[in-house]
């Protein structure tokens, strides 16, 4: 929560802080859905100060953790994001069969 709000007020370094000591707690709690989702978050303020980079690497490990939880019902999300920020680096792959369109 103080994340989201730090987010809001475009206080981008207090976000990151935040969302940092969250996806720690999460993890040392073994609770990869929270992990994951607060990566994913992490990844917000990196993208709005242009470390598309560190948003990327965010999205890497939300995207490790969400596969590690029972039923990873929010993976498509954080494939997407993935996929935008490897665009945004200029990197690009032939599509495979989960994005080949038919």
């Amino acid at each position: 929560m103080a994340g989201a709000l730090a987010m809001g007020a475009h206080r981008f370094s207090e976000a990151e802080d935040f969302l940092k000591q969250a996806s720690v707690a999460a993890k040392d709690a073994n609770l990869p859905r929270m992990t994951a989702d607060s990566q994913l978050r992490l990844s917000n303020p990196y993208e709005s100060e242009g470390q598309i980079e560190k948003a990327a690497v965010a999205i890497d490990a939300a995207n490790t953790d969400q596969e590690r939880a029972e039923e990873p019902f929010h993976l498509p999300e954080y494939i997407a994001k993935k996929v935008k920020f490897k665009q945004q680096q200029g990197i690009s792959r032939p599509p495979t069969s989960c994005t080949a369109r038919r």
